[in-house]
């Protein structure tokens, strides 16, 4: 019996955030896709409104293509199998597909004395990050259910070795159609925009 894992790694820039200080692991199931999603904060300091745009651009760690984001997500999708050669004729096994995000988002460090308007202008950012996010996240999670149903209802092979490289093509195949999904996602969305994910 042999065991193999696929593992694939894509970045979503989620509207502007990133960094480490605080972390929250959670593992839920959606259907056969088995969700673990992290969350990391940085911390911004405005008092006023005017100040939360300069304390994000100035505090986020995340930048691409000489590109300053205020946050972002880091997807992972491993799918996971095992095959079996029965009667000469290779069987995919044991089929898990888990699904791990990590978030990474700004976090007020001075709630005490920053005025009601700004805390409540931040919260309703935050908030519309979050929401941004999650709808990569359905997307993904879309994608390897898709995975799941291609790997346990993968017709047998005479070779196993060419039936994993089969299997591996068409993993390969289903994350970039979803790599295209999530850039239109981007697009439509203005990155997170379009749901409130703004601050003038």
């Amino acid at each position: 019996m042999i065991r193999y894992d696929v593992s694939i790694i894509f970045k979503s820039p989620m509207n502007r955030i990133m960094s480490l200080l605080a972390s929250l692991v959670c593992f839920v199931c959606y259907s056969e896709v088995l969700l673990n999603e992290r969350f990391t904060h940085y911390v911004i300091a405005p008092v006023e409104v005017e100040q939360i745009k300069t304390e994000l651009r100035i505090n986020s760690p995340v930048s691409r293509e000489n590109q300053v984001f205020h946050g972002g997500t880091e997807w992972t999708l491993v799918p996971h199998f095992r095959w079996t050669k029965e009667r000469n004729l290779c069987r995919i096994r044991d089929v898990q597909v888990q699904l791990n995000g990590t978030y990474t988002l700004p976090k007020l460090d001075n709630e005490q004395i920053v005025t009601r308007e700004t805390k409540a202008r931040f919260d309703a950012y935050y908030l519309a990050l979050v929401e941004h996010e999650k709808g990569h996240q359905d997307l993904w999670i879309s994608a390897g259910e898709k995975i799941d149903s291609i790997l346990k209802n993968f017709e047998p092979f005479y070779d196993c070795q060419q039936m994993a490289n089969e299997a591996k093509k068409r993993i390969s195949k289903v994350i970039r159609d979803y790599q295209k999904l999530n850039q239109e996602y981007d697009t439509k969305t203005g990155h997170g925009r379009t749901q409130g994910a703004a601050i003038r």
